[in-house]
C-alpha cells in the first residue's frame, strides 16, 4: 500500500483489518505467557539438572525467534490498520466537501 495506490478503503475493509490486529495481538500474548512459562521451565530444569541434555539456549533462541517474527506481524497490522484509518477519514472528508 502506498501513497499513491487508488485503492479507496471501505469501513468493511477497516473493520477486517482491525480484526486481524486482534487476533494478531491474542496470538502475541498467547505466544509471550508460553515462551514465559517455557523459560521458567528452563531455568528451573537448569537447576536442576547439573548435565542438561539439551541445548536450551538453541530452544530459547528458537522460541525467541517465533516471538519476533510475531510481535513484527503485530507492527505491520498495526500499520496497515493505521494507514487504511488515515485512507478512509481522507476519503470521508473528500466526500464531504462533494456534498456541501
Amino acid at each position: 500500500m502506498y501513497a499513491d495506490d487508488p485503492i479507496q478503503y471501505s469501513a468493511g475493509d477497516i473493520h477486517g483489518l482491525a480484526d486481524q490486529l486482534q487476533t494478531h495481538h491474542k496470538s502475541l500474548v498467547e505466544l509471550g505467557d508460553y515462551l514465559a512459562e517455557k523459560a521458567n521451565q528452563l531455568q528451573t530444569a537448569w537447576r536442576v539438572d547439573s548435565a542438561p541434555s539439551i541445548d536450551f539456549k538453541a530452544t530459547y533462541d528458537r522460541w525467541h525467534t517465533d516471538y519476533e517474527q510475531a510481535k513484527n506481524a503485530l507492527a505491520v497490522m498495526a500499520d496497515n490498520v493505521r494507514e487504511a484509518l488515515l485512507r478512509a477519514q481522507a476519503t470521508d472528508r473528500r466526500a464531504a466537501g462533494l456534498f456541501r
